[in-house]
């Protein structure tokens, strides 16, 4: 079937009356079909293998149909795909309906609904105020508003000072001055009205309130916070040279020679060799070009698993250290022996797996200490009406962004660098690059145009500017209900006999998109039909002297 249509065929272990009942269910009209699966599902009380595989693809079925995707069956099979409107309005509002979906199953959590009552209706035995003392009043802002409004242009800066002073607040678990809430909660409060869900997640975050120092309570005109970098990005790793062919480009355009390329890459693969714990492994103390393919090899023979058991209490990592040792070894001697230039090398297929085993050490030390994702950032009411998003935008672009950074970060210890080296290792920050990327595919009203010239703020040495650089393939987690998730992780389990994804350090990237696909594996669905929802992004990025990017959070 063309048109993008994907088969939802999962395998149960039945003479196919499971499927033959999906298949009645979903010919029905929307709401009626997603009504029916709800209850389907209910019903399934007994804990087979197969009951639990019913059960999760009927709630996986009712969750696409709910986040906008077309369903099609016949009295075979289910055919399945993304919602595809037209125009872009259509597009926006679909795309919005699947966020939503999700973050209003997640405000159902009964969790979620005591902590937003708790907040806004403090006991009277509380020292709080209540939330909504931190937003301001649309009304009395708007009155304060007209006259600047009506003022001629050279006097409307002045007036506009008097009554919206915007400042930064790094949040913390310390409280908020005007109504005892801690600072973390009220971040939270406010994320809730997002359009996504709200996840945390481990790593590097900052968050921050954007507030009104002239209004009464100071209250919260704009959120902002940010997280690990995303890995996988390849309109951005082309631009900063992190992609073969972008690398390649960059040596065309004169932004790099060659001969500073190459020898940068065998400075990059020595620093990396020295930061692996050896004193287990099969190697010289010393990095060494003159080891041959086939001695590696064999040099490395001997770390099987049942040994590796033997030999450490952490096996994941001593596997960790030796591929990385190995890959480092191999592709140190292909540049350090290679005698012509860098074109030539990537013309070879040694040669082109030697360069990217290069770029991803680059990649995986600079997004490590220089890079940060801003994952929210935007304006609440009323100052949404007002353009208060893209003030956000360029607060996060700020020197005080930067140096809070530094200052949260400096001197920690890395958890896997150092597992992977045997000692502390620490890695000096230096923010030196802001990524986003829009959740709409075809504009980010958000961040267009968001420019500060030179010389506006103290220090600045350039212009600062939000540009788009590309866009992603529309490939990612859909936005499931929490009910689908976690019988997805359970099936897994189930299938194989063993939980796989544990969302512990040194496992690997993307836990929640790792878990999925284990789940539609084991309910015998194909992963791409759903992981490949077809919404592209625009990864955007601003310049402050150094490259720098910025972020969309479903207001844009």
């Amino acid at each position: 079937m063309g048109e993008d249509w994907r088969l939802f065929k999962p395998c149960f272990d039945d003479d196919g009356t499971t499927y033959a009942t999906l298949c009645g269910i979903a010919n029905l009209p929307r709401e009626a079909a997603i009504a029916e699966l709800s209850r389907f599902s209910q019903d399934i009380k007994d804990e087979t293998v197969n009951s639990l595989k019913a059960k999760v693809s009927s709630t996986l079925l009712r969750d696409l149909l709910n986040m906008g995707w077309d369903v099609r069956a016949s009295m075979h099979h289910i055919y399945v795909r993304p919602g595809q409107p037209l125009d872009p309005a259509e597009r926006k509002s679909l795309i919005r309906q699947q966020l939503l979906f999700g973050r209003n199953d997640q405000l159902c959590e009964e969790s979620n609904r005591r902590f937003l009552f708790g907040v806004e209706r403090p006991s009277k035995y509380s020292s709080c105020k209540p939330m909504t003392d931190l937003i301001a009043d649309g009304r009395r802002l708007a009155e304060q508003l007209r006259p600047v409004a009506a003022a001629p242009k050279e006097e409307r800066p002045e007036l506009l000072a008097r009554i919206c002073q915007p400042y930064l607040q790094l949040v913390s678990e310390e409280r908020d001055e005007f109504t005892n809430q801690r600072l973390i909660d009220i971040w939270r409060y406010f994320r809730h009205s997002w359009s996504t869900r709200y996840r945390s997640s481990p790593g590097r975050n900052l968050f921050y309130l954007v507030r009104d120092a002239a209004q009464p309570n100071h209250p919260v005109m704009g959120i902002a916070g940010l997280g690990n970098t995303v890995m996988q990005l390849t309109p951005r790793d082309a631009e900063l040279g992190w992609t073969l062919s972008g690398l390649l480009d960059a040596c065309s355009r004169g932004v790099v020679s060659e001969t500073e390329v190459l020898r940068a890459f065998r400075l990059r693969l020595e620093d990396d060799f020295e930061q692996i714990y050896r004193e287990d492994l099969p190697v010289d103390r010393r990095i060494d070009h003159s080891v041959d393919d086939e001695t590696v090899a064999k040099k490395f023979e001997e770390l099987t698993p049942q040994r590796l058991q033997e030999l450490t209490k952490t096996p994941l990592y001593r596997a960790k250290r030796a591929r990385a040792a190995r890959e480092i070894l191999r592709a140190y001697r292909t540049i350090a022996t290679w005698p012509c230039g860098l074109h030539d090398l990537a013309a070879t297929d040694h040669g082109a797996w030697a360069l990217n085993t290069v770029l991803k050490q680059l990649k995986k030390r600079h997004s490590a200490t220089s890079m940060m994702e801003l994952t929210v950032c935007g304006a609440v009411a009323p100052y949404n009406h007002l353009l208060a998003g893209k003030l956000v935008c360029l607060m996060m672009a700020s020197p005080r962004v930067v140096n809070d950074y530094t200052d949260r970060y400096g001197g920690m210890v890395s958890v896997i660098a150092s597992q992977m080296a045997g000692r502390p290792i620490t890695k000096e920050p230096h923010l030196a690059f802001l990524g986003t990327t829009s959740l709409y595919t075809d504009r980010s009203s958000q961040y267009n145009r968001v420019k500060l010239p030179y010389g506006k703020v103290e220090g600045q040495r350039a212009e600062i500017e939000f540009r788009q650089i590309g866009r992603t393939e529309g490939f990612g987690s859909p936005n499931l209900s929490v009910e689908t998730e976690q019988g997805l992780a359970q099936i897994a389990e189930v299938v194989s006999g063993f939980r796989n994804v544990n969302f512990v350090f040194g496992e690997g990237q993307s836990p929640k998109l790792r878990l999925l696909r284990e789940g539609f594996a084991a309910l015998g669905l194909n992963q791409t039909n759903l992981l490949q929802h077809g919404s592209q992004s625009r990864p955007r990025k601003s310049e402050h002297g150094v490259k720098w990017t910025g972020c969309s959070d479903g207001r844009g």
